[in-house]
């Protein structure tokens, strides 16, 4: 696991390929960090806006944050017209952070195959390969996606959990 400081030092790092002319006035800092379950998120800005608070003149555009990987240290960017919650969703799908398994399902009961098809929308195809890997493990990402379809297979009397691995 990567401690903050070690996020802090790639994320110095990174910031510091953005100072094209190394003058005081282009200077990029961390501005801000967050925490998430499986990431360290640094804001940055311009030294100069922080020193001064005057946006107009120095405020930077095309600044999104960046994620730090806690377990690999590898770097993730989104696109600035995303609010930072909507990042951290982008970022749970891209990095696969939560799992959604089948607890006690048998794939040996032909009206709980339907159930499960037709609850979430599976093909033929996709419960053949989950019945013959003898998968428990249904989908990956983003923890309340995956919360709303643990709810929509519940109701359905298919019992499953989400899970952080």
């Amino acid at each position: 696991m990567l401690s903050l400081e070690q996020a802090r030092q790639i994320a110095e790092q990174k910031l510091q390929q953005g100072n094209f002319t190394g003058t005081d006035d282009d200077l990029l800092v961390i501005s801000e960090v967050t925490e998430i379950i499986d990431a360290w998120i640094f804001s940055y800005t311009s030294k100069k806006l922080l020193e001064t608070g005057d946006t107009l003149k120095y405020g930077i555009c095309g600044n999104a944050p960046f994620f730090i990987s806690k377990t690999d240290g590898s770097i993730s960017t989104f696109g600035t017209s995303f609010h930072l919650e909507t990042m951290i969703k982008l970022y749970a799908e891209e990095r696969n952070t939560w799992k959604l398994r089948l607890v006690n399902f048998s794939f040996n009961n032909v009206h709980n195959i339907y159930k499960l098809k037709n609850s979430l929308n599976l093909s033929f195809a996709d419960i053949k390969q989950l019945k013959e890997s003898n998968a428990s493990l249904i989908d990956k990402g983003d923890k309340e996606r995956l919360t709303e379809l643990s709810s929509v297979l519940h109701a359905n009397g298919i019992e499953s959990v989400v899970t952080l691995d």
